[in-house]
């Protein structure tokens, strides 16, 4: 199980794949927890005990050091785990863990620019408004086919430069 979740090599097919989303929505969803896990009593406690009795709990510094490490090590526990399986299915495509960077990484680094530039274009806003929806354009395009690519595409028939074809293996290669 721990070659499967964090292993580089080798390739996974969309059945395996399809198994290992829940994983990273598990760490996702573990991560957020910890993060809001101590500010989630507070309009109670505000409720029970008052604003002189919470504001001292506010500022204790190490529940919150406590949260931010957690919460790191599951971000980085989940982020290794998104890339191991995104890198193996890659693999049975026939590509290389590379590929990551121009489907995935750049798609959401111009949804990330063109949501900054909605935020802040108070300077030239014809301008910016179309570079905004270029970029959401060519972002949400693109990290639609990194959908497709991942889940809907099927594998490269047989064994490839990254291993063995994934539904073949442990089967018997013809009648007994």
């Amino acid at each position: 199980m721990w070659c499967f979740l964090f292993g580089l090599e080798g390739r996974i097919g969309r059945a395996n794949f399809f198994f290992i989303v829940p994983v990273m929505l598990g760490f996702l969803l573990a991560s957020y927890a910890v993060w809001t896990a101590e500010l989630s009593d507070l309009p109670s406690a505000v409720d029970d005990l008052g604003y002189e009795a919470v504001l001292p709990m506010l500022f204790d510094p190490l529940p919150h050091l406590v949260a931010t490490i957690a919460f790191g090590i599951l971000v980085l526990l989940g982020s290794f785990i998104v890339f191991a399986a995104v890198a193996k299915r890659l693999h049975d495509r026939g590509k290389g863990a590379v590929w990551f960077i121009p489907m995935a990484v750049l798609p959401m680094a111009a949804i990330a620019i063109a949501f900054f530039l909605m935020e802040h274009h108070s300077r030239k806003p014809e301008l910016y408004g179309i570079v905004e929806g270029v970029l959401a354009t060519l972002g949400g395009g693109g990290m639609g086919w990194f959908f497709i690519e991942l889940f809907l595409l099927r594998g490269n028939d047989g064994d490839n430069r990254f291993g063995p074809d994934p539904r073949r293996i442990d089967r018997p290669e013809g009648p007994a």
